[in-house]
């Protein structure tokens, strides 16, 4: 179980994420998993932030064959580049998490990590994103 905002590996109360988000005018669902076990730092509004202002974006398969459609973005109040897995679907988040292997390889300009980890990979100019 991942750690959340409040330290104790389960959401509760008042730092739980919303059962919808909505972002670009789009509304998405959010996982039972994604609401009950955040992980620190991140909210509606990182999420909803980097759904807007990705800058990369492909397809994870898991060790299980499941896949999702991820996006990241820097988000500078955390200082890393954070990771949103949607459905493929996409209609529903299901995770979100600072993602420290991307933040590295980001900064590093090492795009190979991404192509080796992830299939179908847009990347986009940031300059004009908020």
């Amino acid at each position: 179980m991942g750690m959340t905002r409040n330290g104790d590996g389960a959401g509760s109360g008042s730092d739980r994420l919303p059962a919808t988000i909505t972002a670009e005018g789009r509304t998405w669902a959010v996982s039972r998993h994604a609401r009950d076990d955040t992980h620190i730092g991140i909210t509606e509004e990182v999420i909803e932030f980097v759904l807007e202002n990705w800058v990369i974006r492909g397809i994870k398969t898991d060790a299980d064959g499941r896949q999702s459609l991820c996006y990241w973005a820097f988000v500078f109040g955390l200082e890393k580049m954070v990771r949103v897995a949607v459905s493929m679907d996409d209609s529903l988040i299901v995770t979100s998490f600072p993602d420290q292997s991307a933040t590295r390889n980001w900064n590093r300009g090492d795009r190979i990590y991404f192509v080796r980890n992830f299939r179908n990979l847009e990347e986009r100019d940031a300059s004009s994103l908020r």
